[in-house]
């Protein structure tokens, strides 16, 4: 458990952050890469309140990382 604790964020991380945010980013602005990648990442945790929550985290882990 404590391993699927601690892959599952490095790896949508590296997913989010390092693939999909970077190849979204040469095709689009840094702007719409951040949203959209923000956008994203909020759907794949989808819970009612999620959209909320987490679409603003997305955009301040996107943020950080540029």
């Amino acid at each position: 458990m404590l391993g699927g604790a601690v892959a599952a964020p490095i790896g949508e991380e590296v997913f989010f952050r390092g693939f999909l945010y970077n190849a979204l980013k040469r095709r689009t602005s840094v702007r719409n890469a951040i949203l959209v990648s923000a956008l994203i990442f909020a759907g794949i945790h989808f819970s009612p309140l999620g959209l909320f929550v987490i679409f603003p985290l997305g955009i301040a882990l996107a943020y950080a990382y540029e």
